[in-house]
């Protein structure tokens, strides 16, 4: 597990935040609402900049036990990552018969990543390299330490500041052994090696197009029989 407190710039975590909102509202994934006297389950239902809307609650009784000042622990999963945090209730409202809660945007936020597909850690020689770009730096070259369908870990020189777990990735390229492959991703951990002076960062892939799975698929193979190779004895 791996906490997120950011110690950016406000605005940007804001941002990271309401970004992780909005995808959940955009697969329509339940989540659990409970205080320490019941448990239910809702949907999101609009995203702002400082607060956040949830759909009325199922159980229906559970509505009546919802006041402003209240905190409510949210849960649920996307894409293989569950994630957790605490929020205070602003108001409660009546809209087409259907009870709607108003929230204020998290403080923080608790991830927990259930992989689906074998990692692969990556010692190559040459190493393996992926290029990408940040909306506030230029571009970024780093060397992959692991590599999964689902995604990848990448070393990067130097330490990457004002870095917000969700922010967008745009302009990859994964340069393997057979071409390059080109990518969409959202970083999704990262620390700082001060003493190195070297980021790593989780990435992981958006929207992938079958072709390029396979093509992945084919190179996780191939690394997956040289480290057998080398471990045999």
């Amino acid at each position: 597990m791996f906490f997120w407190k950011s110690k950016g710039q406000p605005n940007k975590k804001a941002a990271a935040t309401v970004k992780l909102l909005e995808d959940i509202m955009a697969e329509r994934s339940f989540m659990t609402v409970s205080s320490n006297r019941w448990q239910a389950s809702s949907l999101l239902v609009a995203v702002h900049e400082h607060e956040f809307i949830m759909d009325s609650l199922t159980p229906s009784s559970c509505n009546a036990q919802v006041y402003p000042d209240m905190i409510l622990l949210l849960q649920g999963r996307l894409q293989g990552i569950r994630w957790s945090f605490q929020s205070e209730v602003l108001s409660s409202r009546e809209e087409d018969g259907e009870t709607l809660h108003v929230l204020k945007l998290p403080a923080h936020i608790h991830y927990s990543q259930q992989r689906k597909e074998f990692r692969v850690p990556i010692k190559a020689h040459p190493p393996l390299l992926t290029t990408f770009r940040r909306v506030s730096d230029g571009l970024i070259k780093g060397r992959l330490m692991d590599l999964s369908l689902s995604g990848m870990r990448v070393v990067v020189p130097g330490i990457l500041m004002d870095l917000s777990l969700g922010e967008v990735l745009s302009a990859g390229h994964l340069l393997l052994p057979h071409g390059t492959l080109d990518f969409k991703a959202e970083l999704r951990y990262f620390s700082h090696d001060r003493r190195a002076n070297q980021t790593v960062l989780g990435i992981y892939f958006h929207d992938l197009p079958q072709a390029h799975r396979r093509s992945l698929s084919r190179v996780i193979v191939e690394l997956q029989r040289e480290m057998q190779r080398t471990q045999s004895p």
